[in-house]
């Protein structure tokens, strides 16, 4: 796979699409966005097509992005996915990948590629980011999109589900003004009622909530002993989740796995302090997993 962190995508053909090219190239050469994504998400009136704009995907295939908001920021940065790809590497083909959080599927589409034999199976409980994550994945017969959450009790609970950034939305025990129910599976019932019987990756992006979900989740770690990657904001989960910022690394400890922060180039580094070049995804493997030259493989230092 090609290393896509901050290259501009390719947009396909679709009207407007001259326009589109001048802003991305104006936003590329000025280093920064100019107020230019305002513009676009105007453009949106004139040019309905950019609220569902193809390009080319993280896998060379048809992607579909809304330009309002964050689809723009897409277009002008890339995917941002070298992060995960050389942990991907150590990967079969026939590997059981889950994505929770897989929004519009970006990740879920890369997971796709690199296990061409396996399954993906994508979790996204917002409405309108189903649909797209569903149009998304069609191209991609490996993927199964699942429109629930992964939490601590299976059931529903109250999701806020507007067009705003997702990192703004909310899942919360109950329903109150502004929320809808969705579905939301504790990850061991689960994969009783689905009979999986292997899961090699799991991914967790959900704004702030790992917790709720890798914590409940800890006796499915034990079982499959996965590879485990996550994203982690402390500032997030201090205002968000229930539990205490360190839980997370406590669980995994307690499971015997070990946790890595990764690079924007994929590398696993044992210290977590912030760096520059570091994201907010993290990496965690079964003590004794990788021998040595695998690790190097993947890149952990």
């Amino acid at each position: 796979m090609h290393n896509t962190f901050y290259q501009p995508l390719t947009i396909l053909r679709t009207r407007g699409r001259w326009l589109l090219s001048c802003a991305k190239a104006v936003v590329a050469l000025a280093g920064r966005g100019l107020g230019i994504w305002r513009l676009v998400a105007y453009g949106c009136r004139v040019y309905p097509n950019w609220k569902d704009c193809p390009c080319v995907g993280p896998d060379g295939k048809e992607f579909w992005l809304d330009l309002r908001g964050k689809g723009f920021s897409q277009i002008t940065t890339g995917w941002c996915v070298s992060e995960i790809e050389p942990t991907l590497h150590s990967l079969d083909p026939d590997a059981v990948i889950l994505d929770i959080g897989a929004n519009i599927g970006t990740w879920a589409r890369l997971f796709s590629a690199h296990v061409p034999r396996g399954r993906v199976y994508a979790f996204e409980p917002s409405a309108a980011t189903f649909k797209r994550l569903e149009r998304n994945q069609s191209v991609a017969r490996n993927i199964t999109c699942i429109k629930a959450a992964v939490g601590e009790k299976s059931g529903h609970v109250g999701f806020s589900d507007d067009e705003c950034d997702s990192v703004l939305r909310h899942i919360k025990p109950g329903l109150s003004a502004g929320k809808t129910a969705v579905a939301v599976w504790n990850l061991a019932d689960w994969v009783a009622a689905e009979n999986i019987q292997r899961i090699d990756l799991i991914k967790v992006d959900v704004e702030g909530f790992e917790a709720e979900v890798l914590v409940p989740s800890a006796e499915v770690i034990r079982r499959f002993c996965p590879i485990v990657v996550f994203e982690y904001f402390a500032d997030f989960v201090a205002t968000r989740s229930r539990f205490s910022t360190e839980t997370i690394f406590e669980t995994f400890r307690a499971l015997h796995y070990s946790v890595y922060r990764l690079d924007k180039n994929g590398t696993a580094h044992p210290d977590h302090s912030a760096n520059q070049d570091w994201t907010n995804d993290y990496v965690a493997y079964p003590n004794g997993f990788l021998p040595q030259s695998e690790a190097d493989n993947i890149g952990i230092k």
